[in-house]
């Protein structure tokens, strides 16, 4: 079995894990885990700019983290709600629309680049793209994981890794609100993350 994020969690869940192992995973079972992604500079500065108007609407803090983060719960929401695996595919590849090799993990080693002369061309344009850092509960990765090992029945060695639809999801957002419609987008955030305190308190 591949993993399909950097933090590989479902092939960790299905090590052995022994007593103390599986002490622990109770211990940080909702911890969250760190990732990180590349995307085109264009749509992360696009992306500072619009996470700077959530924040003067919301006055409190809000980044690309917290964006990520209901970009992310928005897909496991639909992941759940039963739409075919076929038809993701077909969504996370016509959304695919970085000019850059999709990483592929196997056996903890990311793999040979998909496209060799694509990745030569990313490679000299390496100052065109952003590294964005952030964090996702465990959880919720690991659900993604399982979601992308089921795609793999039936398309064997699918590129798509929770890295691949997070830039994905990241990416074709920011493409979206420059044709238009940024009022309403943040007004259905602020709405969200009003809705996310309540729940909390």
């Amino acid at each position: 079995m591949r993993k399909y994020s950097e933090a590989n969690i479902l092939m960790n869940e299905q090590q052995e894990r022994g007593f103390w192992g599986a002490l622990l995973d109770n211990i940080i079972k909702t911890s969250h885990v760190k990732l990180k992604i590349e995307v085109p500079i264009s749509v992360y500065h696009r992306s500072l700019v619009f996470c700077e108007d959530v924040k003067e609407k919301r006055d409190s803090d809000f980044d690309e983290g917290d964006l990520i983060d209901l970009l992310y719960e928005d897909f496991l929401i639909g992941v759940k709600s039963g739409q075919s695996v076929e038809k993701w595919y077909s969504n996370l590849q016509e959304g695919d629309r970085l000019t850059r090799p999709i990483q592929v993990y196997q056996n903890n080693q990311e793999v040979t680049p998909l496209f060799p002369t694509l990745f030569e061309k990313a490679t000299k344009q390496k100052k065109q793209f952003a590294c964005i850092e952030f964090e996702l509960e465990k959880d919720w990765v690991l659900r993604g994981e399982w979601f992308l090992r089921d795609m793999e029945e039936l398309y064997a060695g699918h590129p798509f890794t929770i890295e691949k639809v997070v830039e994905i999801l990241y990416c074709d957002f920011i493409y979206r609100i420059q044709r238009g419609g940024v009022e309403t987008v943040i007004d259905n955030i602020l709405k969200r993350l009003e809705e996310d305190d309540d729940e909390d308190e």
